[in-house]
Formats: C-alpha cells, structure tokens, sequence
C-alpha cells in the first residue's frame, strides 16, 4: 500500500513539475513582450552612454547577465515562499516609469524602468526556483544607468580634485619638487594637468562592475559585498594616484616622457590590471578575516535533486503548495500588464517613424552651430571695445568645461576682456568650479538680480590667477529656446543649490522632440588688476549682457 501512495505521489509531483515547466514556457513569451517594450528608448540610451568613456563598461554588462543567468539556472527547482504582490508591484512600478520615460522621452529613465522591471522577472524566477540567487544579479541592471543631475560630472571633478591633491603629497614624498595649483601639478620645466580622463572615473566604474560581476558568481555574506564594492573603489582611486605621480617622476627622474601616446596606454592598462590583482587578493583577505558559513562557492550540486525535490514538495502544507500553483499558472492580470508595455512599445516606434529626423539626442559636434560660432558671430566693435582675436577649441565629453568653446578676446583703453560661449552641457554648470580647478582663487560669487529689461539672469565673481592677476567674471546660461537657466545659490550646500539642479534637470527633459536638450553658457572675463567701481561694474554687465543675448538669437536661428 504504500509503494501505491509513494507512485502516486511522485505522478503528482511530476505533473506539478510539468506544469512548472509549461507555466514557465507561457511567461517566457510574457517576458520576452515586456523586455521588447523598451528597446527604441533604450536604443538611443546605449548611444548616449557610448559618448562617455567612463560608461563604454557596459557592453561587458549586457553580456554578462544572460550568462549569469544561465550560470544560476536550477534544473530542478524548488518554489521559495515569497509573495506574489511583490513581483506585481515591481511590474506596475516599471510600466509606470517606462510610461513618464515616454512622455519625458528620457532613455535614461528608461534604463531605470527597465532595473526595476527585470527585477520583478528575475524575483518571480527566483520564487519559482529557477534561479539560485536574485538579489546580486539584480543590483547588475542598475549599473546600466547613468547618474541624474550630472552627478557623474561632478564626481570627475571630485576626483580630479583627489587625484591632484594625493599624487602632490607622494610627489613631496618621493621629493619631487612641484607646485599644486587646482589639478595643475607644476615642476620647474614641465606643467602637468589632471584632466578628466585621469581622474580614474573609468577605472572607478569598471572596478565596481567586475566586483558586481564577482559576487553575482560567488556566494557572499552582505558585509562582505560591501567591504569588497570599498576596496573597488579604494584601489581604483590608489592606483590612477600612482599614474598621475609616475608620470611626473619618470619625467624628472628619468628624462622618460610618458604623459601621452603609447607608453601613457601601457602605463595605464598595467597600473589598471593590478588593480584587479588587488581586487581579487582583498577578497581573499575578506574572507580570512570576515569567514562565514555563508561564504560557499556557487555549485548546482549544493542545490537539492530531483529526490530531495519530492521530499520538500511532500512536507508543503496545501497554502503553500496552492500559492506555488497560482503563480506558476499565473493569472489574467499579465494580460493587462502586457498590453500596457505593448502600447507603449507601439508609441515609441510610431514617434521615432514620425519625427525621425528630430527626435532628441544629444550631438555635441553640431556642424551648423560649430560653424555659425566663427569670428564674425559677434561685432568687431562694442562700444570702445574692439575685437582683436578669436579661438575655437574641442574637448573631452565630459571634460567640466564643456565639449567646445568659442571666444572673442577685445580690447579698449580700460583693458581686456574675453568673451566665451562653451557648449554643451545638461543643466545649469557652475563655471567658478572650472576656475578652482584650473588655480585661480574664486571670491565674491554673487547671483544678481534681474531687472525689467533683462533676458537672461548672470552670475558674477572675482578669479584670482597663480600669478596674482584679477579678473572679473560675469556668466549667464540658456537652453535652445533661448529659455534662461536659473543659476544656482551662493553656496553649494543650500536647498536653492538642489532645486535649481532639479529643475534644470526638469527643464532638459521636458524639451521638446524638436529641441536638443543641451544649455549653453556665455561667459565674460575682464582682467583688471584694479577693483571696478559701481559703474564701471555696471558697464561691463552691460557688455556681457549684450554680447550674451547676441549669441542666444544666433544659437536660436541656427537650431530652428
């Protein structure tokens, strides 16, 4: 009698089995709708995110998932006891986002969705028992997104600030002499500038990936991620410390240039493979110092059999066993769920077939402008200023300054001054932080008040250079539409600082299609050894405002 009840509960526990298999089958081709919803939107995020180099890692990402997928793939899996609201309210939560990414057309908030949603496909894998581990490969989807409000800008220029302060101090050590000016380090024949690219930002965020990657593979207890995701970081930031300083000693010591070309690549992916070196040896040393019984290698054999699977299935109450059920059978209401990422999907391909040709994305080598900003885009003369030389100069994407940068330099009895526009940027960029950056002592930053017949609302300070010269500098910033940028407040540290932040990164998303999203900053330098009285101050406001609404009518013209 009971081999009669043991075969008629493994043909049971079979047809759940088979039913599991089934249910998993019909959600594939569920996933498979909702994954597809994002791909126009994500299309162009993967373009944007190219342009920066220190976010061309993910590549490395959107191979590894589906091979750690397939890594923690459970052949016989056993259901885990986890609520379905929970995957239901991930669902919504990722439709509701994808549905603002649209309307806002914001690729990034769409890789955002798209976390979000995954995290709701991969937790119901995971209650099905398909997947051994949910949790670390999930965390993997987020580093698809770029950081809001610039944020990742302002970190490169925290860590150029890093960088340049530590490699002087080890250049003291090493008894290099050297003067530190902003991310200048100076020596008595050379000059070396810390610039974007050797701030380890790259270096920064290819570490934390590969830590990511790491601990999605082996089994670690929570305070052992996080001690190793530190050390990614630490050795990132110490071993781009020892380029910057050995690039200066093996000029001084050696005669050896390795600044640029070649030698300066080598330098670096050697200096960056020790870092992974390092990486791996901290969590060796993690594991000697935090061991757990939760430290286990990830090994299918640790995960029950086919045998211990009709064990578990035999001891689960009729809730459990009911709940397991429903949700491998699923419901009606993924059909509502799909139809929405459907539409969606729908209402991305009809707007990129209607406005192909305009819909938003940034272009930061716009020809038309970069040719409509040549010498003659400002007057030869203003007033008793006279225009004596003009320059153009292209960077780095993510260098603080800007992409490019056109300027006028005039001159008049009182003395010279530099006009500047520098293009483009996301949002309001606090320029007096490019001047700290480059040496100069910034003072009295003031936000001036606009009055009746202003268009555009400017910001004014004082910038002492290394050597002691004085200038004044006036600076206002406006998007496409010629709409003014509300700067930010006197101190970083305020809420008015924040806000503006957030409401240049509302105004940039809620551009129109038609519009590219980029701010543009006109600046105004006038070097004068002595202080400006109340109206040669007003005066020279004045000459910046001028020069600035010209340029916003130009950059108008062009663009329509």
């Amino acid at each position: 009698m009971s081999d009669m009840a043991a075969e008629s509960f493994e043909v049971e526990t079979n047809h759940e089995d088979s039913v599991a298999w089934r249910g998993l089958k019909r959600r594939a081709a569920f996933y498979f709708v909702v994954l597809a919803s994002f791909a126009p939107l994500l299309v162009l995020h993967f373009k944007q995110l190219w342009a920066f180099e220190h976010y061309q890692f993910f590549p490395l990402l959107l191979i590894a998932i589906p091979v750690l997928i397939s890594h923690l793939w459970v052949s016989a899996p056993i259901p885990r006891k986890i609520r379905p609201i929970w995957q239901k309210s991930l669902l919504l939560a990722g439709l509701l986002l994808l549905a603002i990414a649209y309307v806002a057309w914001s690729p990034n908030l769409a890789a955002l969705a798209l976390a979000v949603t995954a995290g709701a496909i991969l937790l119901e894998l995971y209650q099905q028992g398909w997947l051994a581990r949910f949790l670390p490969l999930w965390c993997l989807f987020f580093l698809l997104i770029k950081l809001p409000l610039n944020l990742d800008i302002d970190l490169i220029f925290w860590l150029q600030g890093l960088t340049s302060t530590l490699a002087s101090r080890l250049l003291d050590f090493t008894g290099v002499n050297h003067v530190l000016a902003g991310h200048i380090i100076q020596t008595a024949n050379d000059k070396f500038l810390v610039e974007e690219a050797c701030s380890g930002i790259q270096s920064l965020f290819t570490l934390v990936a590969a830590a990511a990657i790491f601990l999605t593979v082996y089994r670690r207890p929570w305070y052992h991620c996080v001690a190793l995701v530190g050390c990614a970081a630490f050795w990132a930031c110490t071993i781009n410390i020892g380029r910057v300083a050995g690039v200066v000693i093996a000029m001084q010591h050696f005669g050896i240039d390795i600044s640029t070309g070649t030698a300066h690549q080598v330098f670096g992916l050697v200096l960056f493979a020790l870092a992974f070196a390092l990486l791996f040896s901290s969590d060796r040393l993690l594991l000697f110092f935090l061991e757990s019984d939760e430290v286990v290698d990830i090994d299918f054999e640790d995960y029950p059999t086919t045998d211990l699977s009709v064990t578990a299935t035999e001891e689960e109450s009729t809730e459990d066993r009911s709940l397991r059920l429903h949700v491998q059978n699923g419901s009606t209401w993924i059909y509502v769920i799909g139809g929405g990422f459907v539409l969606l999907l729908v209402l991305q391909l009809a707007t990129l077939a209607l406005q192909a040709e305009s819909v938003t994305v940034i272009d930061p080598d716009h020809p038309q402008m970069i040719t409509a900003l040549n010498e003659n885009a400002l007057p030869e003369t203003i007033g008793d200023w006279e225009r004596v030389e003009f320059d153009a100069e292209s960077r780095a994407l993510t260098n603080f300054m800007g992409r490019n940068t056109a300027s006028w330099v005039y001159r008049s009895p009182r003395g010279t001054a530099t006009v500047a526009i520098d293009f483009p940027f996301l949002g309001w960029h606090e320029l007096t932080g490019c001047y700290a950056a480059l040496g100069y002592d910034v003072s009295a930053r003031e936000v001036l008040a606009m009055e009746d017949n202003d268009k555009i609302q400017s910001v004014q300070a004082i910038v002492a250079a290394p050597d002691g010269e004085v200038g004044h500098l006036w600076f206002s910033e406006f998007l496409q539409s010629g709409q003014p940028l509300v700067p930010a407040g006197n101190s970083s540290g305020t809420l008015q600082y924040w806000l503006s932040r957030f409401q240049s990164a509302f105004l940039k998303q809620t551009a129109s299609l038609r519009r590219d999203p980029s701010s543009y900053q006109v600046q105004l330098l006038y070097q004068s050894k002595d202080p400006l009285d109340e109206q040669q101050a007003t005066a020279m406001r004045d000459f910046h405002h001028q020069t600035a609404i010209t340029l916003v009518e130009l950059i108008r013209e062009v663009t329509q």
